[in-house]
């Protein structure tokens, strides 16, 4: 029985001791939630991080996070159910969320374009080496068409190359691609050490 729904006691050192043990009982559902929110955020994070040089570490850490966060939200639904099944029905407090006012007029409002001609306009006179994270738009600009002044090059980003050859060693075990995320990260730890080199 949860001591929220529990009667309280007459006994100054009964109801001393009772006091004491719902503060205790708060106090670690306040801990668990905290854990809870904590692996949530630490999760989220690591989704961010996920592309790069140590993917397949953060990948790891990610599912053992779930886990951990599993466990914690699966006892606390079992002490939430164990607590309403001991007390009478009352109603849950719902979380509004805020409400986002719209923009005021004064404001400019930006259209978010995914064809290419932003890309396209901006760089038109640009030549050389372009580095744009395989953001949507810019592969008229590598065209090799392009006549005006001339195609640019691609530089094309290491942590996506990668991302292609671990996803096919994670589903086919590919000698090829185990043989080219070796020589990734001997590329990775060249640029590790220069790094610091003056």
């Amino acid at each position: 029985m949860s001591l929220a729904t529990a009667e309280l006691p007459i006994d100054p050192d009964a109801l001393r001791a009772f006091a004491l043990a719902c503060q205790g009982e708060l106090k670690a559902m306040q801990v668990k939630a905290i854990d809870i929110e904590k692996l949530r955020f630490q999760i989220a994070k690591l989704r961010r991080m996920q592309f790069g040089r140590s993917s397949e570490w953060i990948t790891r850490q990610i599912e053992q996070l779930e886990l951990q966060l599993e466990e914690l939200e699966t006892g606390e639904a079992e002490d939430i159910a164990r607590a309403e099944a001991s007390e009478p029905a009352a109603p849950i407090p719902v979380r509004a969320k805020p409400k986002r006012k719209p923009l005021p007029d004064h404001l400019p409002r930006h259209e978010v374009h995914r064809g290419g001609e932003h890309p396209a306009s901006h760089m038109a006179s640009f030549t050389g080496l372009l580095q744009a994270d395989d953001h949507a738009g810019f592969e008229k600009l590598y065209n090799p068409v392009r006549a005006r002044p001339c195609p640019l090059t691609e530089v094309a980003c290491w942590a996506h190359c990668r991302r292609g050859f671990f996803d096919e060693w994670e589903r086919h075990k590919s000698p090829t691609a185990e043989q080219a995320l070796d020589r990734i990260a001997a590329i990775y730890a060249i640029e590790a050490r220069a790094a610091f080199v003056p």
